[in-house]
């Protein structure tokens, strides 16, 4: 049979690959998958990105009738008027202001169906806990944004955190936290640690940001538009054009009992299962994690504690916020 080599120097037959696909696969939508999923590895994970972003619409939704935590009828009325003016503009900047605010109308629904944490890192476990993670609000706004002319959808990764990196039509590029429900205009710029290169994306420092408002039915101006979210932007992160990795590394929890939340939910039962009823699929699983995610986590560069530093208090964060807008200001003039 072929092999998947990985950089460990361990193998995973190609037959494996696609059980721990189709184990994934019933995490991601809570549904029974018989039979080889079948495919190369480029085409199995693109099968598990397809079933998140199928999963995903309509989820935001669906959560915030069962919460009542929003109103999702006029957000999507709204963002429909919106999408249409998109379609018939042509002018970049123009194009790119309705693109923002479209972005506003979305990330307004995603950010009021979170539960905290990493409690919906998968759709059918969003829905047993009834709320998002941020790595599936990243894929929930990535869903939100397909068919949209001139934008481009990254994911970013600072250290324990996924939020969306998104160019739109002018060129700006966007830090986009769907969890927290904030939009800021970033410039990056490439950064290397020589003795961890190997992450499994680009490590990029924000060297500037402004943040940004939007128009929200019934609201009016809105910067924030989760009242509860954090504001913090990192000082590194990294940015991947899938969201994979942080979802399958998430998958760890289901069979740690560290996170008890997590931990007991049906899904992990059923998930543990399927991996226990195998002997010897448990430390495959872990092979195939490690290979998605193979550098996921940048922690071991030097670039991690310094991720978050001087961000986590709201009071230095603004401080250094109101510097940052002031220069984009000035560069503008």
């Amino acid at each position: 049979m072929e092999a998947v080599t990985e950089t460990s120097g361990a193998e995973l037959l190609q037959e494996e690959y696609r059980k721990c696909t189709r184990i994934v696969l019933e995490a991601i939508t809570d549904e029974s998958f018989p039979g080889d999923p079948g495919g190369n590895e480029e085409e199995l994970r693109t099968k598990i990105e397809q079933a998140i972003l199928d999963q995903v619409h309509g989820l935001p939704e669906e959560l915030a009738v069962k919460l009542g935590t929003v109103d999702p009828v006029s957000l999507n009325a709204r963002a429909k008027e919106i999408q249409e003016q998109i379609k018939t503009e042509t002018e970049p900047k123009k194009r790119a202001d309705l693109q923002i605010e479209f972005i506003f109308q979305n990330i307004t629904l995603i950010s009021r169906v979170q539960n905290g944490g990493y409690f919906g890192f998968t759709p059918a476990l969003a829905r047993e806990k009834s709320g998002l993670d941020c790595s599936l609000s990243a894929w929930a706004l990535k869903e939100k944004l397909l068919g949209l002319p001139d934008i481009k959808y990254e994911f970013g990764f600072p250290d324990g955190h996924t939020v969306g990196i998104i160019t739109i039509a002018d060129g700006r590029r966007l830090y986009v936290d769907a969890q927290n429900g904030f939009v800021a205009e970033i410039e990056i710029e490439e950064v290397h640690d020589e003795e961890h290169p190997n992450t499994a994306y680009p490590i990029y420092k924000i060297s500037r940001y402004a943040r940004m408002s939007g128009n929200i039915p019934n609201e009016g101006n809105v910067r924030l538009t989760n009242s509860g979210g954090d504001e913090s932007i990192p000082n590194y992160l990294g940015i991947g054009k899938s969201g994979l990795p942080a979802t399958i590394y998430n998958m760890h929890v289901f069979t740690a009992d560290q996170n008890e939340d997590v931990y007991h939910t049906e899904i992990a039962k059923k998930f543990r299962a399927t991996l226990n009823g195998d002997p010897g699929q448990l430390e495959k699983f872990q092979k195939f994690s490690q290979k998605i995610a193979n550098g996921f986590i940048f922690e071991e560069t030097k670039f991690s504690k310094l991720s978050w530093e001087d961000t986590d208090k709201l009071e230095v964060n603004r401080k250094i916020d109101q510097v940052r807008e002031e220069i984009f200001q000035k560069k503008d003039e």
